[in-house]
């Protein structure tokens, strides 16, 4: 009976959102629009008790002393401190902008770098020459690369060309066809859904 309202409770809200982009009608307009200011505001239901549930695993990290549990401290000293300037100065104050570019946006560039090393060995996989169309991905990656330094002009003059025409015109197609393929995909698992297809769905 659950997963029944459930599917009911999509199947209107999604019916809703199409009535709304489609057709002209102020009543679904007005609903759908209620309908997502009820969205914000389980999000935010949702964001909270996220909140609450991680700050009671590292509490209890903290209590137990388990391994890392120095990193939990400073998990919760951070949470604490940028909730507290944000509700009670804003999250455009110059303390809270302060606090966030001398310690959120340093980590994220520290995780994002350690990346590169994956990404160097994916791409040193994919670029050994084992089929035509590991040549084919080698050949194109150093045009692409070449046309991006002085270097790759001072031998010739085609390659910012061919870099260009691989961007506007392969690259494009491929981009497309991905897009088309993931909206059809979307579009069929929330028909899936709707329907009451889709086994996973509520749990």
């Amino acid at each position: 009976m659950q997963r029944k309202y459930q599917i009911w409770i999509v199947t209107i809200t999604a019916l809703l959102m199409v009535a709304e982009h489609y057709f002209r009608i102020p009543a679904a307009t007005t609903a759908a629009r209620q309908v997502r200011v009820w969205g914000i505001i389980i999000a935010a239901f949702a964001l909270g008790l996220g909140t609450i549930n991680l700050a009671l695993i590292h509490i209890e990290r903290i209590r137990t002393q388990k391994q890392g549990w120095g990193n939990s401290i400073v998990l919760l000293t951070g949470l604490v401190v940028f909730t507290v300037v944000g509700v009670s100065q804003g999250t455009g104050s110059p303390t809270y902008t302060t606090l966030f570019n001398t310690f959120i946006a340093p980590m994220a560039v520290a995780l994002f770098g350690t990346l590169i090393f994956y990404i160097v060995s994916a791409g040193y996989r994919a670029f050994v020459i084992r089929k035509t169309e590991s040549a084919v991905i080698l050949v194109t990656a150093l045009i692409i690369m070449l046309a991006q330094i002085p270097i790759g002009r001072m031998i010739s003059p085609m390659i910012p060309q061919a870099s260009a025409w691989i961007q506007n015109i392969p690259n494009n197609a491929g981009q497309r066809g991905l897009i088309i393929g993931a909206a059809v995909g979307a579009v069929a698992n929330g028909l899936r859904i709707m329907l009451g297809l889709e086994r996973h769905f509520g749990g």
